[in-house]
């Protein structure tokens, strides 16, 4: 098998990964110095959704070869987290969780690493730019 030289694709990876580990690294240094609050956190959370997740999301999307049949992607991802949200609280009931946890649990069956976190970096580095897009399509209905 050819070697492949180190593409632009494969430098966003690393970027993309990169910016995953220095975040998660970061935020565990500044929780353990003290320099982080709990209380912080909605608003980091709010920040890095609307400062990182949106525009990665458009930027992705906007280079999307957009095919006739891709509105399939969103239904898909919608269909996934109302089905594993379901069962999360089938789970939770059959778990005896206090109604409390049981829908805690139930929502984070649904909404659970399922496509950004390692669906994301997985789609990213089968297929590319296109990967990224589809992912985030697929991800699209999960606020609702």
């Amino acid at each position: 098998m050819p070697e492949q030289a180190f593409t632009p694709e494969h430098a966003r990876m690393v970027v993309f990964l990169a910016c995953i580990v220095a975040a998660s690294v970061g935020g565990y240094v500044l929780k353990r110095l003290g320099w982080a609050k709990r209380e912080w956190a909605p608003g980091l959370m709010s920040a890095a959704i609307i400062g990182c997740d949106a525009p990665i999301a458009w930027l992705a999307v906007w280079y999307l070869a957009i095919q006739a049949d891709v509105w399939k992607v969103p239904v898909a991802g919608a269909i996934v987290a109302v089905a594993t949200s379901l069962a999360g609280l089938e789970i939770g009931r059959r778990l005896r969780l206090p109604p409390q946890d049981r829908a805690v649990f139930g929502l984070q069956g649904g909404m659970g690493n399922v496509g950004y976190t390692l669906g994301g970096a997985l789609c990213f580095a089968l297929w590319g730019i296109q990967g990224l897009a589809l992912e985030q399509m697929f991800c699209v209905m999960w606020p609702f």
